[in-house]
């Protein structure tokens, strides 16, 4: 898959970039190393790096890359990853009159749970990008973030991902980042948790997109010779 388009967004591979075009802003919380919080956005940009590129330089490093791709640096949320970005997995959903969209890329040489004594800082993320046409509260959005986190470790726990640090079942890598997007149209939603409609589809979309973008890269490791999980 190197492209897909809803009546919302555009998520394409331009080079070593996953760019995620919304054809109206939207609201966006993310843990982006450019433009993270709580914002409105009209891009994401999910760049592909070497796993030892030096962070110190990667906001403006973020910033020089959007501009080459034409896009405006103060209204694009901008996330790294050494993961092969042409090894995303998307899934969509739809039910009760929402439409929930994932865009997952995953690498998992840093494979850890929180506390682990972490000794590197290379980066092989899980990088998530939840898009949802529905009119999310701020605090739906924090919601949110807790139920893509649990999916997340759901994928990564069926997979058989344990930690490279302590040999526990893993629950991310050490660098992942999330996004939450929203559309305010339809409904206003307060709650999207497990047990909410909108819940039930952020969970299956995430474990899909999360196992089928980790599997890519386990099948890559394997090819190499290199898996280790």
């Amino acid at each position: 898959m190197k492209a897909l388009s809803s009546n919302l967004f555009n998520c394409k591979i331009i080079g070593e970039s996953l760019v995620i075009q919304g054809l109206r802003p939207f609201k966006i919380l993310s843990s982006a190393v450019l433009n993270g919080g709580l914002t409105t956005c009209e891009a994401i940009v999910n760049k592909q790096v070497s796993a030892m590129f030096q962070v110190e330089e990667c906001e403006e490093y973020l910033i020089e890359e959007m501009l080459k791709l034409g896009l405006n640096p103060q209204t694009a949320a901008g996330f790294l990853t050494a993961a092969d970005v042409r090894d995303f997995a998307a899934s969509h959903m739809r039910g009760e009159g929402l439409s929930v969209t994932c865009i997952a890329t995953a690498g998992l040489s840093h494979p850890a749970i929180p506390g682990d004594d972490v000794v590197d800082d290379e980066l092989n993320t899980i990088n998530i990008f939840l898009l949802v046409e529905a009119d999310l509260t701020d605090a739906a959005m924090v919601n949110a973030v807790q139920t893509v986190t649990e999916a997340k470790v759901h994928a990564l726990n069926t997979l058989g991902v344990k930690s490279l640090y302590s040999g526990e079942w893993a629950t991310g890598t050490t660098t992942d980042a999330t996004a939450i997007c929203s559309w305010n149209i339809g409904r206003k939603l307060k709650f999207t948790g497990a047990a909410t409609p909108l819940g039930k589809l952020i969970g299956k979309t995430v474990f899909s997109a999360v196992s089928r973008s980790a599997t890519k890269w386990l099948r890559r490791q394997s090819n190499r010779g290199t898996t280790s999980l």
